[in-house]
């Protein structure tokens, strides 16, 4: 059927909507969604470190860590190693922050900076991953 004929047929609106859809649908087809999260972990952030200082996961996948700030000034959580590096925004005192990561099997680094150039109040600590 030629083009214009088309679209006097079924309308601009109607091929319109199916262009918007059409990318959608293919995403869910080839696995756009990266799955759903299998965990949230707790770390308390303070002026020393971290609690846990160390976090164990059992399997390869998507957490979302939750940062809550009991330290004296805003504390960020970044997640690095293995191809990984995510970086949550700063959490004021007393107020928390999630950061959301798709983690494979291995150690990374949890740790946190006031800013890129001054590394004097950095905290660590790890996450372990356990493979499949």
């Amino acid at each position: 059927m030629h083009t214009s004929r088309l679209l006097r047929t079924v309308g601009l609106g109607m091929v319109a909507a199916a262009l918007v859809l059409l990318p959608a649908a293919g995403l869910a087809a080839c696995g756009g969604d990266s799955g759903s999260v299998l965990k949230t972990v707790t770390v308390t952030a303070s002026d020393s470190g971290f609690s846990p200082d160390t976090v164990n996961l059992d399997k390869p996948g998507k957490y979302t860590f939750h940062e809550v700030n009991n330290g004296s000034r805003p504390i960020a959580i970044d997640v690095e190693g293995n191809g990984v590096d995510q970086d949550s925004d700063p959490a004021d005192p007393g107020k928390t922050i999630d950061l959301t990561v798709d983690l494979g099997p291995g150690s990374y680094t949890m740790h946190s900076q006031d800013d890129g150039a001054d590394r004097s109040h950095e905290i660590k600590g790890s996450v372990v991953v356990k493979g499949g």
